[in-house]
């Protein structure tokens, strides 16, 4: 299914107050951190959030821990890739670490409007420009799928959701087109070649056309990567021309939950 932008970007930024203020009123916000009412996270929690910098790998921008070196170990001997970049907006731990497993596994999905926020900034990493400063076509966006009996358990896809407020914030199409064909075990606990493997070939495109576009695709965690470039390797075998990912967090120091 596919949702078009909105008509007029001028109305966005209101439209999205009266969205979170409706939240807010159903659901009271309370910080995962410290559970001081309030806010999904307190301003003293939010400022524990630590934003993904340099050094870090010029591809999926995992951070660096040789100095001097452009990409990470395994961007460096894991190649070819259909995942062409990746950004990630804070390292998971602290706070948000929290904030998304009860997005995530507490069905606390009211969360999704702040969480949704902080992909903007990765976003933004992202866009690039054309010839004379022109902006160049919008990202479609692609949540990671959920398999069926996963999101049953949950009531929602959590990649979905995020997009959703990505979508509404910067007015850029969205397709949820992108879909799981085989179920896969939880990634976590699996090393990364255990990982490679458990998605491999386990996901397909069943939405628009996508000749020629630019697909972002849209997730909570990113660990090893190996879903997204399963994801990947399917928009590219439906036409995609460039996919990309962003994430609200990543592990720093190592694998330690499933980006799914």
């Amino acid at each position: 299914m596919t949702i078009a932008p909105s008509a007029g970007r001028r109305a966005l930024p209101l439209r999205a107050r009266l969205y979170r203020a409706g939240l807010d009123l159903l659901f009271p916000p309370r910080c995962a951190g410290c559970g001081r009412r309030g806010a999904w996270l307190c301003p003293a929690c939010t400022a524990l959030l630590r934003p993904l910098a340099p050094p870090w790998c010029a591809r999926c921008r995992d951070p660096l821990h040789i100095a001097g070196a452009r990409l990470c170990a395994a961007c460096r001997v894991g190649g070819p890739f259909a995942l062409d970049a990746a950004r990630a907006a804070c390292a998971f731990t602290g706070p948000l670490r929290e904030a998304i497993h009860r997005f995530k596994y507490e069905g606390e999905r009211a969360r999704a409007e702040s969480l949704g926020l902080l992909l903007l900034a990765p976003l933004a990493a992202l866009e690039r420009r054309g010839p004379g400063d022109v902006a160049a076509p919008a990202f479609l966006l692609a949540p990671v799928p959920l398999d069926a009996a996963r999101r049953r358990e949950r009531g929602y896809n959590q990649a979905e959701e995020l997009a959703r407020v990505l979508a509404r914030a910067r007015g850029a199409p969205l397709d949820t087109g992108l879909a799981r064909v085989r179920p896969t075990r939880p990634q976590v606990g699996l090393d990364r070649e255990a990982r490679r493997a458990n998605v491999r070939g386990a996901f397909a495109w069943r939405g628009g056309p996508l000749a020629g576009r630019r697909v972002l695709l849209v997730d909570d965690v990113m660990t090893s990567g190996a879903t997204a470039e399963a994801c990947a390797a399917a928009l590219k075998a439906a036409g995609a021309s460039w996919v990309g990912l962003v994430a609200v967090a990543r592990p720093v120091g190592g694998p330690t939950a499933s980006s799914s």
